[in-house]
């Protein structure tokens, strides 16, 4: 699977809010960067904000999977069809499906100030403070923003491997593991 790495982490998703002021890029599969363009940041309200980032996260998640099913088919040499709703015979992959579309995935940057959140990967929230666009210039609340979306994909990745486990049996050592949904990075 190291060519399939080497792809995803060539991959570049690049995208644009609907109102055409703010720019993410996802590449290295976990490094995120935020620019908005000149002056729309002070124009912002935080409920306007929060709107746009939230439909950025949903765009941003579907370009990844779209670019995460064509390396797959390059390194298999077959098509594979995404879509959650895709009949499976296989009664752990229907579960293991079912389970992620209903679990929740949270990020939040360090301050708190912002706060991304969403159900099996669709229906993305991104929750901005008041307060964060009077306390963070622009290039500080794009800061923010990256660092809750990685901290979304990290709650992501981890939630995943769990749910993995319990459907495909992957052996993840007990120590490894808190109560169901956790999941601790190294030993105490």
């Amino acid at each position: 699977m190291s060519r399939l790495k080497d792809l995803l982490d060539r991959m570049v998703v690049t995208v644009r809010s609907p109102d055409n002021m703010i720019k993410a890029r996802l590449y290295e599969q976990k490094r995120l960067q935020v620019a908005f363009r000149p002056g729309a940041y002070e124009r912002y309200r935080a409920d306007r904000l929060e709107h746009q980032l939230s439909r950025l996260g949903t765009l941003m998640w579907t370009g990844y999977r779209r670019g995460y099913y064509a390396a797959l088919g390059e390194v298999t040499g077959r098509a594979h069809d995404p879509s959650p709703r895709r009949a499976t015979w296989d009664p752990n992959r229907r579960r293991f499906q079912e389970e992620q579309a209903t679990t929740p995935f949270e990020g939040a940057s360090p301050s708190g100030l912002v706060r991304v959140t969403n159900v099996g990967m669709m229906d993305w929230r991104v929750t901005v403070e008041p307060e964060a666009l009077k306390l963070r210039d622009e290039h500080g609340f794009a800061d923010e923003l990256a660092a809750a979306g990685r901290s979304l994909l990290a709650d992501y990745r981890v939630k995943t491997v769990v749910m993995k486990d319990e459907h495909y049996r992957l052996a993840i050592p007990d120590w490894m593991r808190l109560p169901k949904g956790t999941f601790r990075e190294g030993r105490d």
